[in-house]
């Protein structure tokens, strides 16, 4: 098991190393002032949190890490360049690198190569907005690599000509990555068809148990067309001589292995634990919720509902000498389909633009990324399920080494391709994820969590 007092290379690292340009897995708090110091003095000062919070950054006082809107805003100032830019976000933060498929990265990655300011930027991405019609239609598809290919051809022409090319490819500019996401729902599948296997041999033993086979067989001119649950449903709701524990624990097993959809509950009982995590010592690790996982799964559809409302938003800013004039129909119908008629069928300007605003403050939490952190224990349970499967069928022992050699090719093969930094023990959940491969047996990452909370 991993040991508390082990150091990973956190954000704080990373910054303080990248601004004295040395390499230290435990840099001092001198070196910790100097770099906060110098990284003030470059930036002209400017807030870009408050001062304790930036403090954080650098590890001086508690712990913190920049959104990646700030990241993004201080890269102007430092300046970065794009290269410089992708090592903040994969290696400090351990997110994706600028995203090429969103319409605001796109523009920031613009304005990197052009020495434009970060008010510049700004006011291209405000532009860009205000010119996305109404009936744009978003692709949800993955076309990472062409959209950089293109990207790499258009990166230097003029200001004109680059947003041209970006409005004629708006609906490219959904914000998330489809690959990304696409892994993130193969995994869930893999998994929960993996565990519903397992629990069919469970059912059958349990069923085995019982008098079920005979019943069935006394009932199968009736039964014959019925489904296999719910054969099994009116067995146990006709036969009073299980004990309730027995009933309750075979209607279980039965709604998820023929009835349950691919249930998000489901999913995080076989991966996570429901337990805190000691952030005290692990700071970069996270429970995951059923809400989240949900946010995830659907980010899509939060993406685009952000697009279409900003598109609304930026079409009634042009009425602002009219605002008691009616709000067009179609941003009516907008607002009743994303709010459930939190403005009624009728509003005016004014108070449109005050439904879309509270919105967006509401619908803000809902916009998250997939990152490494959430994909990972994904990865690692993938990862082990292949494994014994293969050792089941050829009979061979369980060797940790050669399942954690899995593991670390099917890690680098995902980040890789969801242009995420490669697999690291450098990192705290890679590190804890290795971990889990013990010599007799493997622990998941739920797992892990609970064994370190003891």
């Amino acid at each position: 098991m991993m040991k508390k007092e082990n150091k990973f290379v956190r954000f704080d690292t990373f910054f303080v190393n990248f601004m004295l340009q040395i390499e230290e897995r435990n840099p001092s708090t001198e070196q910790r002032k100097e770099a906060f110091h110098l990284f003030r003095e470059k930036t002209g000062k400017i807030m870009f949190a408050s001062f304790p919070t930036m403090q954080k950054w650098f590890g001086l006082g508690g712990y913190a890490e920049p959104g990646r809107s700030q990241i993004f805003e201080f890269a102007f100032f430092l300046p970065l360049s794009p290269e410089e830019l992708n090592q903040f976000l994969q290696c400090g933060l351990r997110a994706p690198a600028i995203q090429i498929n969103d319409y605001q990265e796109t523009i920031f990655w613009y304005g990197l190569e052009n020495s434009y300011t970060y008010e510049k930027c700004l006011e291209l991405i405000l532009n860009f907005e205000r010119h996305m019609t109404a009936d744009i239609e978003i692709q949800h598809i993955s076309q990472t690599g062409d959209l950089l290919r293109q990207f790499q051809l258009k990166k230097n022409l003029s200001e004109e000509q680059f947003m041209g090319w970006m409005m004629a490819n708006a609906g490219a500019f959904k914000g998330y990555s489809q690959t990304t996401l696409n892994y993130l729902i193969k995994y869930k599948k893999t998994i929960l068809k993996h565990a519903r296997l397992e629990q069919k041999e469970s059912l059958e033993t349990a069923l085995s148990d019982t008098d079920y086979a005979s019943w069935k067989a006394k009932h199968r001119l009736r039964l014959k067309s019925e489904p296999e649950g719910d054969k099994i449903r009116q067995y146990i709701y006709n036969n009073r001589k299980l004990p309730e524990e027995q009933r309750k624990e075979i209607l279980n097993m039965v709604s998820f292995v023929y009835f349950e959809d691919d249930s998000n509950v489901r999913l995080i009982s076989e991966i996570f634990s429901k337990k805190s995590v000691p952030g005290k010592y692990y700071p970069s690790l996270h429970v995951m919720t059923e809400k989240y996982l949900s946010d995830l799964l659907n980010v899509a559809v939060h993406k685009e509902r952000e697009i279409r409302m900003i598109q609304a938003e930026r079409y009634l800013e042009t009425m602002h000498d009219t605002p008691k004039d009616p709000c067009p129909e179609w941003i009516i119908m907008r607002i009743q389909e994303y709010t459930g008629n939190l403005c009624g069928g009728r509003a005016t300007v004014e108070e449109a633009l005050s439904c879309i605003s509270m919105y967006r403050k509401e619908h803000k939490r809902r916009l998250v990324q997939i990152d490494r952190s959430d994909l990972l224990p994904f990865v690692q349970c993938v990862a082990l399920q292949s494994y014994m499967e293969s050792i089941q069928y050829e009979s061979d022992q369980y060797d940790f080494r050669e399942a954690r050699k899995q593991f670390i090719e099917l890690a680098d093969q995902t980040l890789t391709a969801c242009n995420m930094a490669r697999f690291s023990e450098e990192y705290e959940l890679d590190a804890l994820l290795l971990a889990g491969f013990q010599e007799n047996e493997c622990y998941l990452y739920g797992e892990m969590l609970e064994e370190m909370g003891r």
